[in-house]
């Protein structure tokens, strides 16, 4: 009987110690499983390289064409500004009633005179420039709304999900 338990004794720790030697090599790393997960980390690792680049790429385009709107703006400020001042030294002329010339800062008459037809009262003077002043603003205003209808455009294309990146709202 004590060879009969100690068989059956032997037999369960021979059984016990498979059962751990089984688990043990389940557990162990495979080089199939290895392989697979340098793929893996490879892949993620070209993914994240991907979206990097899309971000960039989104980001300067979004960048460049709003950019490229507002030196439209300027550029469009910049004419208007100088209709304006040439428009308010030809109305100056009209009331000094000469062609005058401005070198260093300074106005200096000329000899040539205007036309009495065209010459200027002061009333007449302030009526036109307010009128110049108002058609500027029209004009400002004009230039504003097309770029703010640009931008809105430009903030509805796929690029603009992206403007979060530029601190852009």
């Amino acid at each position: 009987m004590a060879e009969k338990k100690d068989t059956k004794a032997a037999a369960v720790a021979a059984e016990q110690e498979e059962v751990q030697d089984g688990l043990r090599n389940a557990n162990m790393m495979t080089d199939k499983a290895v392989v697979a997960a340098m793929e893996d980390i490879e892949k993620e690792k070209d993914t994240k390289k991907k979206q990097e680049a899309k971000i960039q790429i989104c980001v300067a385009t979004y960048d460049n064409r709003k950019k490229v709107l507002m030196k439209r703006k300027r550029k469009a400020e910049d004419k208007l500004e100088k209709y304006g001042l040439e428009q308010t030294h030809a109305l100056l002329e009209r009331y000094l009633g000469v062609k005058c010339e401005i070198k260093d800062g300074e106005l200096v008459p000329t000899k040539t005179k205007i036309d009495e037809k065209e010459r200027l009262t002061a009333v007449e003077h302030k009526r036109e420039l307010k009128k110049l002043n108002e058609e500027m603003r029209k004009k400002e205003g004009e230039i504003d709304d097309e770029y703010r209808k640009g931008v809105e455009e430009l903030r509805n294309s796929y690029e603009a999900e992206y403007r979060w990146y530029l601190n852009d709202w």
